[in-house]
Order: C-alpha cells, then structure tokens, then sequence
C-alpha cells in the first residue's frame, strides 16, 4: 500500500507542475482533466503526507529511548505514545481514503 501511495504522491506532484504551466492552462480541457484528477487525489496525498510527519516524529522518538536522563526517558515516552496514538489514526485514515478511492472506481 505505501508503494501505490508514493507513487500517487509522485503523479500530485507531476500534476501540480502541469496544472500551472501556461501551455497546458491555455488547453482548456486538458487543463480541466488534470485538475479533477489532482483535486481527486487532493485528500489521499494531505493524508499520506500527514502520516510520514507523525511517522518521522515517531522513528525520532524512539531513536532518542537510548537517553540515560530518567525525565527525558519519561517525556519520550510519553511523546511517543502520543505519536504512536496519532500515527494509528492517521494509518487508519491513510488506508480509507485509498479504499475510497478503489471502490469508488477512481483507481489511480
């Protein structure tokens, strides 16, 4: 799944360049089409997006568990499982927004 999502992050991004390239914007039905299908994929790619930030902050957290302080190892710990929390959710929403778009037959 994180395979297929990294590649429609990289369509988004290909599309953003050519939804604002005058050439394309003067091809009106062209331009139109490539706006529907980044705006399709508008709430997979904030999502997935959102996901790595948590999930950077978490591999941050966990790298910092070799602290020897014991009110560092407690604030870690507690910021992780925080991460850890908001990391789940947001797994969870990651993979509905996928599964809406497969279902709803907007295969990308």
């Amino acid at each position: 799944m994180f395979q297929k999502l990294e590649d429609v992050e990289k369509r988004y991004e290909e599309l953003t360049v050519q939804i604002s390239d005058p050439e394309v914007i003067a091809r009106t039905s062209e331009w139109q089409k490539l706006m529907k299908e980044h705006a399709d994929m508008t709430p997979i790619v904030e999502k997935y997006r959102e996901y790595k930030k948590v999930k950077a902050n978490y591999d941050e957290a966990c790298s910092m568990m070799n602290e020897e302080d014991k009110e560092i190892l407690e604030f870690i710990k507690d910021k992780k499982s925080i991460i850890l929390l908001n990391k789940m959710d947001l797994n969870i929403k990651v993979s509905e927004c996928f599964i809406k778009n497969i279902v709803g037959e907007k295969q990308i």
